[in-house]
This record gives structure tokens, C-alpha cells and sequence, in this order.
């Protein structure tokens, strides 16, 4: 998984108590590198309320449907699987007939057939399992994948991706880099040829693409943490 995928776990479904789920998403040509993440509610019940509780959840189709849609596609992405979690003594999935449409496996299996179907090019169904040790608050991440080839579930390590060490710089030099900018500020303001209007203008511009260029920087120079 990418670096940044376990923390926005931790501050999303892993704040709540079983069971909670979110989609894992990435490109089929690399079908076990997730990229994106993205939390969904529950299919509401009969009442009115979200169909969840300390042993079940039931995926919302019709979100992760708008959610492949809108968001995936059009990358060039495409869902691959399904991380949620699980009550703290319950690290597998689970499973009934398929077909029954109850359980882990029967669900994962159900929608890779449709895949299959649909010749979508998905074949192993992602299916971590986050537990949560109540003392400490720590997560587990326990990994499975599922195949239609395969009857039982398959044991996986999960990866997070340390971030890459050209991201890794030194403190960005933010005398220097601004030199530039507030010698051009000067001049602009030194302009007696130009009307007022015309040099804050001028000036405006000049803060904007200072802004977008510190931006830049910030985002290709930081240094991200990477969980241990």
C-alpha cells in the first residue's frame, strides 16, 4: 500500500468501532499496489439506519458504483478490493455458502464474478482486516485475497511503502527563494510608467505565483514519515 494509506485509515475507519469499511482502489495493471483509499457508508436497512454492527457490515453498492464512476475510471483505476474491520479476537474472514450473500467470502466472490462477467481484468479481490487491540488502541492488519480460483482465502502481507528518497530534501532555502520575488515587487513598485490599477495588478500576479511556487516546493521537498 502507499505510505499515505495507512494513516488516512488510522484517521478514518480505524476511529470507530467494527465494523467499517473502505474501498481500496489502484490500476489493474499493477492489481496489488493500492494507491487510493476512500471510506464509504454503509447500505441503509429496512429502518432507515446504516446496516452495520459489531460483527456485520453491508457495502453500499450504489456509492461504490458512483465511486468507480466519477473518480476511478477516469484515471485509469479501477477498484481492488475491500479493507474493514473486524472485532479484536476476529482476524479471518467469514464465509458461508456462495451465493448466500452473507459473510466475507460469499460477498468477495459474488463480485468477482460480476467482474468476471463484465471482463473487467480483476482477479484477486484485496481483503485486509483491521483488528484493534482495545488497551492500547493499536491497529493489526491482517491481509487476504481472494481468487475464484482458489477455494480458501490467501494469506498476504501488507506493505506499506516507505516514501521515496528523492522526496526526501534538505529545508528549502526561503531567503534565497524569495529574493527573486521581492526584487520584481520592487520594480513593479518603482514603475512610474504604469498606472496604479496596472502595478497592483502586476503585484498580485507576482504574489500568486509565489504562493503556487512555494506550494511546489513544500510538496516536492517534504519529508514524509513513514509508519514503522
Amino acid at each position: 500500500m502507499d505510505h499515505d494509506v495507512r494513516q488516512f485509515v488510522l484517521n478514518s475507519i480505524c476511529r470507530h468501532p467494527p465494523e467499517h469499511y473502505a474501498i481500496l482502489a489502484g490500476n489493474l495493471s499493477d492489481p496489488h499496489h493500492v494507491t487510493d483509499c476512500r471510506p464509504m457508508p454503509p447500505m441503509l436497512g429496512c429502518d432507515g439506519r446504516l446496516n452495520r454492527g459489531v460483527s456485520h457490515v453491508q457495502l453500499n453498492a450504489l456509492f461504490i458504483e458512483y465511486y468507480l464512476n466519477m473518480e476511478l475510471l477516469p484515471a485509469d483505476k479501477y477498484v481492488l478490493g475491500v479493507i474493514h474491520s473486524h472485532p479484536s479476537n476476529l482476524t479471518q474472514l467469514t464465509g458461508r455458502l456462495d451465493g448466500s450473500g452473507q459473510g466475507d467470502i460469499p460477498s468477495i466472490r459474488a463480485a468477482l464474478g460480476r467482474a468476471a462477467d463484465a471482463q473487467k481484468n480483476w482477479n484477486d479481490f484485496l481483503a485486509p482486516i483491521i483488528t484493534m487491540d482495545v488497551e492500547v488502541r493499536e491497529p493489526t492488519f491482517t491481509g487476504w485475497i481472494v481468487r475464484l480460483d482458489q477455494s480458501t482465502p490467501i494469506a498476504a502481507d501488507i506493505v506499506f511503502e516507505e516514501p521515496s528518497r528523492d522526496l526526501v530534501a534538505a529545508p528549502i532555502p526561503i531567503e534565497d527563494w524569495m529574493t527573486p520575488y521581492l526584487a520584481l515587487v520592487k520594480r513593479v513598485r518603482a514603475d512610474r510608467s504604469s498606472s496604479t490599477g496596472h502595478k497592483r495588478w502586476m503585484i498580485k500576479k507576482l504574489y500568486q505565483c509565489m504562493r503556487a511556487d512555494l506550494a511546489a516546493k513544500i510538496k516536492k521537498h517534504r519529508v514524509r514519515r513513514c509508519p514503522t
